[in-house]
């Protein structure tokens, strides 16, 4: 027995010394056949269908066979039609025989066929999803392992922050949490060689938990850096007010000053001269008389200008550090 070439649903089956080609009836047309040969009868006034078995009989033969070679009657061929068909079944059944195991045979290797092809298909189907999944995992894998460097970097780099101490703990304990979660997906993985999607789903939320921790120590360590710019901030703005305090300190004290030696100053000016001893007899001085009281105010107006200089410097360096 072969598959005729020509038509798939056709096989040559070799029967003793003759072939016959049959056809493989499909499910429909066999439906279609029993309804068309299937009448309704009454029997004991109850309506009940019954198949006509030689109609139908004749006319599965006549559509199974489609032709024959060597069968003959007295060595004259016997033509191959509906009622030969049907007549040489009826009388030799086991060529009936013969050619439904043919095709029982047909059909068996058929189905062998499909499902060594559809194991196939499934075979590479799986090993493309678990190539599929390794990648994926060790994609997962990847980007834990950077998140956990940059956790790790971030968390030093906040080491002098004023973290309080129970939200490092949190953090340390959810680092610890992802890694072991990701240690215990590796030991699964190794040891059975498959990952299932409910394992990338927890991978996916281990990465979230690790990017949301991450960015509460990154926010840790900005805050902890505006917190030391700031104070420092107020440092030079304590120092500056403290110099600005001092300078007019200073300043109120060189006023003072002023008005108590201008005071005096006034005081000189409107106080009586003082006699004048005259000059011994024996010593002549013909340049003009200077008496202690104009050295006295000219020394006493030296200083008041001086001072009235150092009090205006003061003044300037005061509006200056003034914000």
């Amino acid at each position: 027995m072969e598959l005729n070439l020509d038509d798939d649903r056709l096989l040559d089956i070799p029967v003793s010394d003759a072939t016959i080609t049959a056809r493989i009836l499909p499910l429909d047309e066999l439906v279609e056949l029993g309804k068309k040969h299937t009448h309704i009868v009454m029997k004991g006034g109850v309506r009940t269908e019954r198949l006509d078995s030689n109609e139908y009989s004749k006319e599965f033969w006549d559509r199974t066979i489609v032709s024959w070679q060597g069968i003959s009657r007295g060595g004259v061929p016997i033509p191959c039609n509906a009622d030969t068909k049907f007549k040489t079944i009826m009388k030799f059944p086991e060529i009936a025989d013969e050619i439904n195991a043919g095709i029982a045979d047909a059909k068996a290797a058929t189905a062998a066929a499909e499902l060594k092809k559809s194991r196939e298909e499934a075979s590479r189907a799986k090993a493309d999803e678990e190539k599929s999944k390794q990648a994926e995992l060790a994609q997962l894998q990847k980007q834990n392992t950077a998140l956990a460097a940059q956790l790790e970097s971030a968390k030093k780099a906040a080491a002098t922050a004023p973290v309080a101490a129970a939200d490092l703990k949190k953090i340390q304990a959810d680092l610890a949490d992802a890694k072991a979660a990701l240690d215990k997906t590796k030991g699964e993985l190794a040891a059975a060689r498959t990952a299932t999607q409910n394992e990338i789903v927890a991978l996916q939320g281990k990465n979230k938990a690790l990017v949301a921790d991450l960015e509460v120590a990154k926010n840790q360590s900005a805050k902890a850096d505006e917190i030391a710019k700031l104070r420092k901030q107020v440092d030079l703005a304590v120092a500056e007010a403290e110099k600005s305090k001092q300078a007019a300190k200073r300043v109120g004290t060189l006023e003072a000053e002023n008005q108590a030696l201008a005071a005096k100053l006034e005081a000189a000016k409107k106080a009586p001269a003082p006699a004048v001893k005259p000059a011994a007899p024996a010593v002549q001085n013909f340049g003009p008389a200077v008496s202690e009281t104009d050295a006295a105010r000219t020394a006493l107006e030296k200083q008041i200008a001086d001072l009235q200089k150092q009090n205006t410097e003061l003044k300037s360096q005061l509006k200056k550090l003034q914000p």
